[in-house]
């Protein structure tokens, strides 16, 4: 087995949230850079970084350790605007994780209207 570093292998990212992805390919004689990022694209279509659940939204980190809280927390757009100011100051919560928790209340919280026009 080669002994190599996540970070020599992880494609660029200076925090990789694959990290785990990563450390089960190295324990493999046999990967390279074109099936890492296969794995990560399989990885991130089965383990979602948002969920709504039981009504919830369920955020989860780089370790999958969920962090929720009730919808009707974030059920207008004034409320929305508040969660992701508060889960933009968690140094784990990312980009996607934004992105995929406002199409998520978009699609479950009829209260939030979002224009895309603009």
């Amino acid at each position: 087995m080669t002994d190599i570093s996540h970070s020599e292998t992880c494609l660029g990212c200076s925090t990789c949230q694959h990290q785990s992805v990563c450390q089960a390919i190295h324990q493999s004689d046999e990967w390279d850079a074109v099936s890492l990022t296969k794995l990560i694209e399989k990885f991130e279509h089965t383990q979602p970084l948002v969920e709504f659940r039981n009504g919830e939204f369920i955020f989860y980190d780089e370790s999958r350790r969920p962090y929720a809280f009730e919808a009707h927390r974030a059920n207008s757009n004034a409320k929305l605007l508040e969660w992701i100011r508060h889960m933009t100051e968690k140094v784990w919560v990312t980009g996607p994780h934004i992105n995929e928790f406002v199409r998520l209340a978009v699609k479950h919280l009829p209260r939030i209207k979002i224009d895309y026009s603009a």
